[in-house]
């Protein structure tokens, strides 16, 4: 029983680094951790259960404990696991690249944004995102290009499970790169002063209340003159992906059709007849 309690309080203990980590946010005056970072808290996580798998295997004791108790089978197969579950974190933060598949995707996602911020962007495999919603539609429409626009939020597993697992596959990346991206943050701005993130936040908040959905994450893709949607898409894809390149596909498809009525191409026209 008490072996029970000892691996209960340590997991507990990983599960207080993540709700630190949001205080760390929330407290802090540009929107970033100061202590509690994404790398901080999962390699806490790998500590706990190390520690973890260590204790079951008997490579040390609680007061409490039963002296000179063998390790069963099960307790010996819950120990490799969390043992296993140590290194194979470990891989993901300290190793090149990241393991595939969902345990490492959701692990990370219930993790601390691991966040890059570069001046007034924030950067997501290679591409950049403003954070500003007026200065993006701005560009938008100097280069007459679709605005890409997501609201989100620094304390979102789904936000992060989009980011990391659906807007890295190729043929998305290559139809986000087409466009200007912005990321509108909803409750704290990455690398804003007090005033001016409150300034933000207080705008994306109307521009989400303006697509009438509290949901996050929520993409919507808009026209360069700011006049039209090509459609809203909330939430995460639980297609892994296919869904939500078909919101993309369809937006640009939308455009397409929308540049050709505006511009009134004939030939485009008559052929549509």
């Amino acid at each position: 029983m008490n072996t029970v309690k000892v691996t209960l309080g340590l997991l507990e203990f990983a599960i207080v680094t993540k709700f630190l980590s949001v205080a760390d946010v929330y407290f802090s005056s540009n929107g970033l951790p100061v202590f509690f970072d994404f790398h901080m808290v999962m390699s806490s996580w790998i500590a706990v259960a190390g520690v973890i798998g260590l204790y079951l295997l008997g490579f040390f004791r609680t007061p409490h404990d039963i002296p000179d108790q063998p390790v069963g089978p099960i307790r010996g197969l819950i120990a490799v696991t969390f043992m296993g579950f140590a290194v194979y974190l470990g891989t993901g933060v300290f190793g090149d690249t990241a393991p595939k598949g969902a345990i490492w995707q959701n692990v990370a996602a219930f993790a601390p944004q691991d966040i890059n911020v570069q001046g007034k962007t924030v950067t997501h495999h290679g591409l950049a995102y403003g954070l500003d919603f007026d200065k993006g539609l701005e560009l938008s429409s100097k280069e007459n290009k679709l605005l890409f626009v997501d609201f989100t939020g620094q304390n979102c597993p789904n936000c992060r499970l989009m980011e990391d697992s659906v807007f890295p596959q190729h043929e998305i990346h290559e139809k986000l790169k087409d466009m200007v991206r912005v990321q509108l943050y909803v409750d704290k701005v990455p690398g804003a002063d007090p005033e001016e993130g409150a300034r933000i936040v207080k705008r994306n908040q109307e521009l989400q209340k303006h697509f009438r959905t509290a949901a996050l994450p929520a993409y919507a893709i808009i026209s360069p003159d700011g006049k039209t949607s090509f459609g809203l898409f909330t939430g995460s894809d639980p297609t892994g992906g296919r869904k939500f390149h078909e919101f993309l596909t369809q937006a640009e498809a939308q455009w397409a059709d929308h540049q050709v009525s505006a511009s009134g191409d004939p030939a485009r026209i008559a052929a549509t007849k």
